[in-house]
C-alpha cells in the first residue's frame, strides 16, 4: 500500500528531527570553550609574569606599597627573571600542542564547525612560526656587538620594519580567526571582538608615533603604561571573552 504524501508540516518536523539527531551525534563548536579558556588563562599568567620581570619600575610607581622593596637583582624577582624565557617556551609549546589536539577533534565537528576550527589551526601555526622567526631575529640582532652592526640608512629602516612587524602578529591570531568565526557562525560580538583586537594591534605598533598627538590628552607616562598593558594582555583577554561567548552558544554549530 502506498503511503499518503506528507504535508508541509510533517516534512518540517522530519527535518527538525534530523537536525536534532545530527546535533546530538556531532560535536558542537561550543565544546571548545574550556580549551579557549585554558589558553587564555595560561597566556594571562605569562603576561603577569612578564609584567613582574620587565616592568618593575612601572609596578613600583602604580603600587608603591606592594612593590616598595622589589629588587630585580635579588630574591624572588631574580628567580622570576630566570623563569621568564622558559615560561615563554612553555606557552608556545602549549599553544602548539593544543593545535595538534584540535586536529584529533576536527572530524567530529559538523562541516561548518570543522571549517572554523581549521582556520584557527592554520592561523595559530602561522602565528607561532612567524613569532619564532621574528623573535629569533630580534635576539640575534640584540646579541651583535655594537661595532659589528651595519649602520646604513637602509639597514636601520629594514630593522625597524622587522621589529615592528612583531606587533602586528595579533591581527593574525586571534584577530582574523575571531572575525571569520563571527561571520561563519553569525556571532556579531565575536566579529566585533576580532576587529577590536586588530585595531589594538595597530595602535600598539604605532603607539610611540602617537605620543606627540596624545600628549595633550593624556600624561606621557599614563599613555606608555596603557600601550604596554594592551600589548601584554589583550590577546589572552580576547580568548577568555571568546570562551565566555561560546559557553552561551546553543547546542550544534
Amino acid at each position: 500500500m502506498n503511503e499518503p504524501p506528507k504535508t508541509l508540516t510533517q516534512a518540517v518536523d522530519d527535518l527538525r528531527l534530523i537536525r536534532q539527531v545530527l546535533d546530538q551525534t556531532a560535536t558542537s563548536f561550543r565544546t571548545l570553550a574550556p580549551e579557549f579558556f585554558r589558553m587564555g588563562v595560561v597566556w594571562l599568567v605569562y603576561g603577569v609574569l612578564s609584567c613582574l620581570v620587565l616592568w618593575p619600575d612601572t609596578l613600583a610607581f602604580l603600587f608603591p606599597e606592594a612593590f616598595a622593596g622589589w629588587d630585580p637583582t635579588t630574591g624572588l624577582p631574580r628567580v622570576l627573571s630566570a623563569l621568564l624565557p622558559w615560561a615563554r617556551v612553555a606557552l608556545w609549546g602549549y599553544l602548539l600542542v593544543q593545535c595538534i589536539l584540535w586536529q584529533r577533534k576536527k572530524g567530529t565537528f559538523p562541516a561548518l564547525g570543522g571549517k572554523v576550527l581549521g582556520i584557527w589551526q592554520v592561523l595559530l601555526v602561522l602565528y607561532l612560526l612567524l613569532f619564532l622567526l621574528l623573535e629569533g631575529g630580534f635576539q640575534y640582532h640584540s646579541a651583535l656587538p655594537m661595532s659589528s652592526e651595519p649602520t646604513s640608512f637602509a639597514w636601520d629602516h629594514a630593522w625597524a620594519l622587522f621589529y615592528y612587524s612583531r606587533l602586528f602578529l595579533p591581527i593574525l591570531f586571534p584577530g582574523i580567526p575571531l572575525v571569520v568565526t563571527g561571520i561563519l557562525l553569525s556571532e556579531r560580538p565575536l566579529f566585533v571582538l576580532g576587529l577590536v583586537v586588530s585595531a589594538l594591534a595597530v595602535c600598539s605598533a604605532f603607539g610611540p608615533g602617537l605620543v606627540p598627538v596624545l600628549a595633550t590628552i593624556l600624561p606621557l607616562y599614563a599613555f606608555l603604561v596603557g600601550v604596554g598593558l594592551v600589548q601584554v594582555f589583550y590577546q589572552p583577554v580576547a580568548l577568555l571573552v571568546l570562551a565566555r561567548r561560546l559557553r552561551r552558544r546553543p547546542e550544534g554549530v
